[in-house]
């Protein structure tokens, strides 16, 4: 059975892209520069990609893998053991920061007292830190003459000195 577009999705997607037509009519009846126009049409264009690689989390599910979990775990005095890990009872959240922007990504954890096993992470190959590593290569080539950190936080704020 094929899957329907999820009916949130679409509500949170039509505005953006009526947004987007009307801002390029607009933008021509008011004669824009095209730089402007392109800059505007970036800025939307990220939302709408916030709006569905949200979206594809959701839709991904939660990491659920049932009441618990065997994984290996490699000890350097042991050696490779298996342990039992067991699902958190609350939802946990995770920062992604995107190309897009930031995303929330609610899911579960497992336990083994220890040491807390997030399968969803593992299945989205999210990186150990909170950026994505499409924006961590975007990010480097900024990095020729700005810090790293600056470097980020300039890309979502559209702000770019290359001096």
């Amino acid at each position: 059975m094929k899957r329907c577009i999820p009916e949130l999705s679409l509500v949170k997607v039509y505005p953006i892209i009526r947004e987007l037509i009307s801002f390029v009519i607009s933008a021509a009846a008011n004669r824009l520069p095209a730089h402007e126009v392109e800059k505007g049409l970036f800025d939307r264009l990220l939302q709408f990609g916030q709006v569905l690689l949200q979206q594809f989390f959701q839709e991904s599910g939660d990491g659920d893998d049932g009441e618990s979990i065997q994984a290996e775990v490699v000890d350097a005095s042991v050696g490779v053991t298996t342990r039992k890990y067991i699902r958190t009872k609350k939802l946990r959240q995770r920062q992604y920061r995107s190309i897009f922007g930031a995303v929330t990504v609610e899911r579960y954890g497992y336990s083994d007292g220890e040491v807390t096993v997030y399968p969803f992470d593992q299945q989205c190959m999210f990186p150990r830190n909170q950026i994505s590593y499409l924006l961590q290569q975007w990010v480097q080539g900024f990095c020729v003459h700005d810090s790293f950190a600056d470097s980020g936080s300039d890309w979502h704020s559209g702000h770019f000195s290359h001096e």
